[in-house]
């Protein structure tokens, strides 16, 4: 077998081909509402798949920065200690428009 050099969303179709796998991260400062948002899509068949959990949105960049498989959709909680939703979507369309 031949190996590619396929994009992640790609090769994540590959491996599942009934449908694609929707890559989330999450930022919230309350765990108790992160720990309910994910479990509550987990519960339900969407396709989707949390790939990592911030408390605030510089941890949430820090997180993305570090990882090799970037998030499809991210979750933002507007109010939040240290850089708030806001500027946490400000940095992110500027790094990854």
């Amino acid at each position: 077998m031949a190996l590619y050099n396929y994009s992640p969303t790609f090769t994540l179709y590959l491996i599942n081909m009934e449908k694609p796998i929707i890559r989330i991260a999450i930022a919230d400062d309350h765990s108790l509402v992160r720990g309910a948002i994910v479990s509550l899509i987990n519960s339900i068949d969407f396709g989707c798949q949390f790939i990592f959990e911030a408390g605030d949105g510089l941890e949430l960049l820090n997180k993305i920065d570090r990882s090799l498989i970037q998030p499809d959709v991210c979750l933002i909680d507007i109010s939040m200690p240290n850089m708030d939703g806001y500027e946490t979507m400000l940095q992110l369309h500027k790094k990854y428009p």
